[in-house]
């Protein structure tokens, strides 16, 4: 097994944690190299014969972004020690490949237990990095904790920026060992997809609050509002299915009152000041439903 060593006796980092990730300088191993990777300073001390103490690098226990200029960013890593009980900020570049993914399974598997205080204990130091992290079907860790329905891990995920639809097009991610440029997951569902789809209702209520777009379409062009309706249509009513059956309707109920559709207004009535300053406008729809007063932009 390859490992990383780093220079103890010389560490000296920044702590600050600035987020940038389309500057970020993923590790790239391009010789393939099977020897040891080794970070190294200049010796401080006038007597050049002093030689460096080196360690063995044993575990990870976090992740962050170091902004080292206002251009420059670098992916980092808390990494004990053989031997030591004292952890250090290591730059990604100088761990081993081997221990990097071990982190990333390790991590993983978090996103999939129902409940998991170490899953909390890693989100708090290292939120911000991990809620970017894609595995390789290209799923974050809220499309995981959505499917299971872990709503304490879906509102960490969500306090710290995770991408609500994970619909993004053109933009970068990173894994915690590699890169890809991606959209949604693999097969297009976002993580409300995943919620609706297991039938997990609280949570498409939490995602819902939280801006999630109920109209984006997974790759055979189905919103969530789609995939439940089609559900739903397979599901007959009857006593064995009544539990199925009554959360699917809920949740149909739930995505289509935060469905918007486009009504063309076929007059304007009347008009009035706001609370807020602007100028609300009473309108007639085409459609026939009950007037309304409404802010329009010209």
């Amino acid at each position: 097994m390859r490992a990383a060593v780093y220079n103890n006796a010389s560490a000296n980092f920044s702590c600050r944690r600035n987020f940038a990730p389309t500057i970020l300088n993923s590790y790239n191993n391009k010789k393939n190299s099977t020897s040891s990777l080794f970070y190294k300073r200049k010796t401080l001390s006038p007597n050049a014969s002093q030689k460096d103490s080196m360690r063995t690098v044993e575990n990870i226990h976090g992740c962050r972004i170091n902004q080292l200029d206002p251009s420059n960013f670098r992916l980092e890593f808390l990494a004990s020690f053989e031997g030591s009980s004292h952890s250090v900020w290591v730059p990604s570049k100088n761990v081993a490949e081997d221990i990097r993914r071990k982190f990333s399974r390790e991590w993983w598997a978090l996103c999939r237990e129902e409940k998991s205080p170490n899953f909390s204990a890693l989100m708090e130091g290292s939120g911000e990095v991990l809620v970017k992290a894609r595995d390789m079907k290209n799923r974050s860790p809220l499309h995981y904790a959505c499917g299971i329905g872990n709503l304490t891990n879906v509102e960490s995920l969500l306090a710290n920026e995770a991408e609500v639809d994970a619909h993004v097009i053109f933009k970068t991610y990173y894994t915690i060992h590699s890169q890809f440029s991606l959209k949604q997951d693999c097969e297009g569902y976002t993580s409300l997809h995943i919620a609706a789809g297991y039938l997990n209702t609280e949570t498409v209520e939490i995602l819902l609050r939280a801006g999630a777009d109920p109209e984006v379409e997974d790759d055979s062009g189905r919103s969530a509002l789609n995939l439940v309706e089609t559900l739903k249509a397979a599901t007959p009513a009857s006593t064995t299915t009544y539990t199925k059956r009554s959360r699917l309707e809920t949740l149909s109920t739930l995505l289509r009152n935060y469905t918007f559709e486009e009504v063309v207004p076929s007059n304007i009535i009347d008009s009035r000041i706001s609370d807020n300053g602007g100028v609300e406008y009473l309108v007639e729809w085409m459609d026939g439903n009950h007037f309304l007063f409404i802010q329009i932009s010209f």
